[in-house]
């Protein structure tokens, strides 16, 4: 339970984002998210674009806090798509 705090502590501090909101088109946002630690800024088209760069900012942060980042996450997002597919 200790290191899953601290590890939330850690990837938490990394992963800091100003997000902005410019427009909404075809029912998704477009903008930019700024990832305030590394002022690097980048520009997003949708809703899933804007979640891909974030986990990739949260990804990237891992291994500088001492974690090594699995590829369950990455399941996950795969079988939600394949779900929301299927329901549709």
């Amino acid at each position: 339970m200790q290191d899953e705090q601290n590890f939330k502590k850690k990837i938490s501090q990394g992963a800091s984002f100003i997000i902005r909101i410019t427009d909404r088109k075809n029912d998704t946002w477009q903008g930019s998210i700024t990832w305030t630690d590394r002022g690097v800024t980048k520009y997003f088209r949708s809703s899933l674009e804007l979640i891909k760069l974030m986990d990739s900012a949260v990804q990237a942060a891992a291994p500088e806090a001492g974690y090594k980042v699995t590829d369950k996450g990455k399941e996950n997002i795969r079988r939600i798509k394949t779900e929301r597919r299927s329901s549709i």
